[in-house]
């Protein structure tokens, strides 16, 4: 309606005057008053009039609507102003009362929604009816006949919506997407099955074989290592990684904290907090209760495969093999590539087989489109590419090292780089995409071999040795393997002179799209892709490789002792790493005095290992020529590492975080303990008895809370978190560990020691300790009983 001159005839106002009055900040009058009302004269005579206000349009709400309603009111309404002019002109043409006024005033007014309506709650009556879906449309891939039953998520959606519109008496449908009060929590009912309906079309199942509940740590491993492509997606990756490492935690917080500790943690104030945290960080050991409570939260959140905690006990145990193993020979790093991996396609594809990669000499689009492709695989199922990169380090370890895994065991000559006296290697993140792991080597023979370049006798042939052995496992070239390199695929007795694959009869493409299915055979026969004409011999792929394999490694570790080193490398003495130009001017004499581990001075020769280059390999880094082929990807070798190796391989997620980790552990610290004080507070109020049992749990909870709140920092990407799913670490080791009690011993011996003399007078010292200790190798197994009693 307009509002401005009105019918003043009119003794009483009706409902839409008295709703405009009420509304009106210029009128002082109630609804049905008229004092607003003058007396005017027009034509002689006098005629009440109402006084002159500012022109307005409204609209006015009224009856019952519910909230949804009001909105779509709200947001539907509109003045149409050809509308308003037509109902002015009409009433000023039929209604005298109305002939004064000016329809053009109303041109730039804004209309003004007046809300006199009723609010109802929702609800099946004459208003509206309402129909509760609940819909969970998480996955991003086209469903299939033995998940979804439709042809695509978009069909799912629409038979979804039109099964609810075939309603009868369905008046009018709005469907509203608004989120649930509370976060769906994994470990609760049958949450996982509603997030992720794709997933599980026959459900989760009631218990497992060893009859414990699903969502154990073991089901959670085995949903990870299925074939289903979906099980690899980023987001199923990691959130199931989430559901694992708080199982993980919250067992190790149980282990860790003890029962009468829960009190003692209640008691803690955020003053004790903020001072244990500056005796933390300046590395000052306390027995205030708040630093125990932080010492309990660093233990148990040190269980994290990915957190900084994980990498400083794998640090302690690499220099724990580095004391009894020496310094590692080579430090060896493999990057599988993800980006354009023909592997990882074909695990995409699953039973029904990948296509055969395009050639290189296709047509640009072509090619652009088998890398995009591969691209998005890499992006969207990022489990698939874990999954490639175990394969690539189990072939690593256990045909490049020579390492049997099932025996744990090195495997005589058989190793790339020489015989294993042990060996280690860490996963790292590469940019939160990729993954790549780094090797430390500990070679048979070559902490002789090292000790034997520190010393003036024999050096030069010492020198000999080791650059044939780096000629052998670093390389620097540019174009790889040549020609002369790639071995006969036969057996060595066949006459065929063939190099590579020439002079064999190979299968047909068909072949080759016959065999990406499970039971697909050749037209050589079974799985042989070539046939020998002169030995009569088919090969599969898997011959092929073992025999060159077998090849490589007969050629980089043919020969012993002097045999076994060439002079393609050259080495210089220096103490660091510098251009070759540089370093010769540059080198001090004092440089050749070094110092024993009493701190004597010796005389060392220093040396270090420079791959020799061509101009050509001038930014090639130093490689693996093997193993980059093999796998098609890139690898990085250094022969004679030193201690810092340690650090390099274990530094990752510690790098210059513990300011902001420390912070994280101190906000989480108070958070919880203000927490534990007011469950606290509560409980001595109510006294109830229940409670009161119940106040047992008071200081484990706060341990948990207070882990989970710390380790939210964390961040780790899905193909890392594929990979410690199924692996639960990513650091690995060939040997076992155990604590030695260092402390107890030393106190032992100042507990044992004893000043004595002999015949002449000397003094010495005493200590049966000390003697068991440094006992001889003949009586390495005798227990500590017998070499004290016999």
């Amino acid at each position: 309606m307009f509002y401005n001159e009105v019918n003043a005839v009119l003794g009483v106002s009706n409902w839409s005057e008295s709703v405009m009055r009420l509304n009106d900040s210029d009128s002082d009058s109630d609804s049905e008053s008229t004092d607003n009302m003058h007396p005017e004269t027009r034509d002689g005579k006098v005629v009440q009039v109402r006084k002159k206000s500012i022109p307005e349009i409204c609209v006015i709400l009224s009856g019952p609507f519910t909230p949804t309603q009001k909105a779509k009111v709200f947001k539907k309404t509109k003045i149409d102003w050809s509308h308003v002019k037509n109902a002015l002109l009409w009433l000023k043409t039929y209604n005298r009362l109305y002939a004064d006024v000016d329809a053009e005033t109303y041109i730039n007014v804004t209309p003004r929604i007046v809300d006199e309506s009723e609010s109802v709650a929702s609800g099946n009556n004459n208003i509206e009816d309402v129909y509760e879906v609940f819909a969970v449309f998480p996955d991003n891939n086209v469903p299939h006949h033995t998940t979804g039953g439709c042809e695509n998520s978009g069909e799912l959606k629409e038979l979804t919506i039109k099964h609810l519109l075939s309603k009868e008496n369905c008046k009018e449908v709005s469907l509203i997407s608004r989120p649930t009060r509370n976060i769906l929590r994994d470990y609760q009912g049958d949450n996982l099955l509603l997030a992720f309906p794709v997933l599980f079309p026959h459900g989760l199942g009631s218990r497992d074989a060893n009859d414990e509940p699903r969502l154990g740590t073991g089901y959670l491993r085995h949903l990870c290592c299925l074939s289903e492509r979906n099980f690899h997606q980023a987001t199923w990756v990691c959130i199931l990684y989430n559901m694992l490492e708080r199982q993980r935690l919250i067992r190790a917080s149980y282990l860790k904290t003890r029962e009468e500790e829960r009190e003692m943690f209640c008691q803690i104030s955020c003053n004790d907090i903020a001072g244990a945290m500056a005796r933390y960080t300046d590395n000052v050991f306390g027995n205030h209760p708040a630093d125990i409570f932080l010492r309990r939260m660093r233990a148990v959140t040190g269980s994290m495969s990915h957190c900084a905690g994980a990498a400083r006990k794998a640090r302690q145990r690499m220099f724990a093999m580095t004391a009894a193993l020496g310094l590692p020979c080579v430090m060896f790093t493999v990057t599988p590539e993800d980006g354009i991996n023909f592997r990882i396609r074909v695990m995409f594809k699953g039973e029904k087989g990948s296509e055969t990669p395009p050639n290189f000499v296709l047509d640009e689009e072509t090619l652009c489109t088998f890398i995009s492709e591969s691209e998005h695989i890499r992006f969207d199922h990022p489990g698939l590419c874990a999954i490639d990169f175990e394969n690539v380090i189990g072939i690593t370890v256990e045909h490049i090292l020579g390492w049997d895994l099932n025996k744990n065991i090195n495997k005589p000559g058989y190793g790339f780089f020489g015989d294993l006296d042990g060996r280690t290697f860490a996963v790292e993140e590469q940019g939160r995409k990729t993954l790549h792991a780094h090797f430390l080597l500990w070679i048979k023979g070559w902490g002789k071999l090292r000790s034997g370049l520190g010393t003036a006798k024999g050096h030069e042939e010492y020198v000999k040795q080791v650059s044939k052995y780096g000629d052998r496992v670093m390389c620097t070239r540019l174009h790889g393997f040549s020609s002369r390199l790639v071995p006969k695929v036969c057996q060595n007795d066949c006459s065929n002179t063939g190099e590579g694959t020439e002079g064999y009869q190979k299968c047909t493409t068909q072949d080759l799209q016959q065999l990406q299915t499970k039971q697909g055979e050749t037209s050589l026969g079974a799985k042989k892709i070539l046939f020998c004409s002169v030995c009569k011999a088919s090969l599969s792929s898997e011959d092929v490789t073992l025999q060159r394999l077998k090849k490589y490694c007969g050629d980089a570790l043919a020969g012993e002792d002097e045999n076994f080193w060439s002079s393609s490398r050259y080495l210089t003495k220096c103490r660091v790493l510098m251009e070759m130009e540089v370093l010769h001017s540059m080198l001090p004499p004092k440089f050749t005095s070094w110092f024993d581990w009493r701190g004597n001075d010796i005389s060392r020769s220093l040396s270090i290992c420079v791959p020799k280059r061509a101009h050509a390999d001038a930014y090639i880094n130093v490689h693996s020529e093997f193993a980059s082929i093999l796998f098609g990807c890139n690898t990085n070798v250094i022969t004679g590492v030193d201690g810092g190796s340690v650090m390099y391989c274990t530094c990752y997620v510690s790098k210059n975080t513990e300011k902001e980790d420390n912070k994280h552990f101190a906000d989480a610290a108070k958070h919880m303990v203000k927490n534990m004080q007011q469950q606290m507070a509560e409980r001595k109020e109510l006294l109830d008895l229940e409670l009161e049992e119940e106040a047992s749990s008071v200081g484990l909870k706060g341990m948990i809370g207070a882990a989970l709140m710390a380790t939210k920092v964390h961040k780790v990407a899905a193909p890392m978190a594929s990979y410690l799913i199924r692996n639960g670490s990513r650091f690995h080791f060939s040997h076992n560990f155990s604590y030695v009690d260092i402390g107890s011993i030393f106190k032992a011996i100042q507990e044992d020691l004893n000043i004595s003399a002999d015949e002449d007078g000397s003094v010495f010292l005493k200590s049966s300790v000390s003697n068991y200790l440094c006992r001889p190798k003949e009586l390495e197994e005798v227990c500590v009983y017998d070499f004290e009693s016999q």
